[in-house]
């Protein structure tokens, strides 16, 4: 499975450059997979906390030992990237590491920090109706997008029109909380959205049918020039904007300098950014499979990467003396899915009796090393959204397995 986000872009603001060296980042991944259960894993583990005491930082041992390759290229930050598919545009991309692809490129109104809570982004703040059914958000002052052009309120209204067009079938799913006037404007009833009110070139009110923690981050999102992606636009015909994907403009600190397809995907410093312009000027996504990315590390061709699983990983990193090392805990999530519209899996006992029988316990410990654990929620016990009170478990029981078996 493919994150839908990943590194965060490396700002002026966010990214220290002192040593010529950049943190690295080795995943200890929380393994979850369908339906499975935590409470067993957990105990024997030790509990939650035994998912977070691998969390630590150690700075580097000897910054000078840093390869040659890195201090020749002094503006420049090389990370990793799977493979992105090429769609530069947010809620257009089926592949998530696109969305990594264009988290430098795009900004939206809110920011979601790792604790769950939201800062300002192009929004400087925003007003919650007391119903919890209204957001109105307020933009800076001056924000333009990386070719020049002012960012106001209608780019925000035309963006949020463009995600509930009746022809969008991106991954932003809308209906989990509604626009009002959302659905008249894809039945052909209105020509717009009654519930997106434009109060000025710097403010939107936005109004909802449904209360959802979702709202303000997915109304907050990446806002799109109208001006660029809209000069085509006609309703339910989406198709012009495959044309614009590769040639992406957004309101992030970067700009998109070339994509080389397999290879890397390399960024340019957005003069324009409101937080102005990045103290490092190019940015470099590299192809690098997994099983290279240490090599690739030690001989200075990338200046920050994840390493993946396992102690003997995070040792053999800080035995290069010259790495800053961050480990943690991350909420990944592996999973089995079972196709329910399947007639063999219609009784609910055999569903049951497929999870009594899958040890998925082993599955942790072969795949993720021992580092990670089994759930039956979708939220890592590190995460703000994690409670499984009440939550049934299945734990490893291949006797009860073939009792239900038997019995259906």
């Amino acid at each position: 499975m493919t994150p839908a986000r990943g590194l965060p872009a490396p700002t002026g603001r966010n990214f220290r450059r002192g040593r010529a060296l950049a943190a690295v980042l080795v995943a200890v991944s929380l393994a979850v997979t369908s339906c499975s259960s935590t409470e067993d894993t957990l105990n024997d583990a030790g509990g939650e906390d035994a998912l977070t005491a691998a969390d630590e930082y150690h700075e580097a041992e000897d910054p000078t030992a840093v390869p040659a390759a890195v201090t020749k290229r002094p503006d420049t930050f090389v990370t990793t990237i799977n493979k992105p598919g090429g769609v530069f545009l947010p809620g257009f991309y089926d592949n998530g590491w696109d969305g990594n692809a264009v988290a430098p490129i795009f900004a939206g109104l809110v920011a979601q920090q790792e604790d769950g809570s939201y800062v300002p982004d192009l929004a400087e703040s925003w007003d919650v109706s007391d119903d919890d059914l209204t957001y109105t958000f307020h933009l800076r002052d001056g924000l333009t997008f990386s070719d020049g052009t002012p960012l106001t309120a209608d780019d925000v209204k035309f963006t949020l029109t463009l995600f509930n067009d009746p022809a969008f079938d991106g991954g932003i799913d809308f209906s989990k909380f509604g626009i009002v006037g959302g659905d008249d404007y894809k039945n052909g009833d209105a020509d717009e959205i009654s519930g997106i009110r434009v109060l000025d070139d710097r403010t939107v009110e936005i109004e909802t049918e449904t209360v959802s923690p979702l709202a303000l981050s997915t109304l907050g999102g990446a806002v799109l020039p109208e001006h660029y992606y809209g000069k085509d636009y006609r309703k339910g015909q989406l198709d012009y904007l495959r044309d614009l994907y590769a040639e992406p403009v957004g309101a992030g600190p970067y700009t998109l300098d070339r994509h080389v397809v397999g290879q890397e995907v390399r960024y340019l410093a957005n003069e324009h950014y409101y937080g102005g312009s990045p103290a490092v000027e190019h940015v470099i996504f590299k192809i690098i499979d997994s099983d290279n990315r240490l090599a690739a590390f030690e001989n200075g061709d990338i200046d920050h990467s994840g390493f993946g699983t396992g102690p003997e990983t995070l040792q053999a990193l800080q035995d290069l003396r010259f790495a800053d090392t961050s480990s943690r805990t991350v909420g990944d999530i592996g999973q089995i899915w079972i196709n329910n519209r399947n007639p063999k899996f219609a009784d609910t006992r055999v569903r049951q009796a497929l999870h009594h029988g899958l040890d998925r316990d082993q599955i942790v410990q072969a795949k993720y090393k021992g580092e990670g654990g089994v759930a039956d929620i979708y939220a890592a016990p590190t995460q703000w959204s994690f409670d499984d009170e009440g939550v049934t478990t299945y734990g490893f029981d291949p006797g009860r397995a073939g009792e239900l078996l038997d019995d259906a």
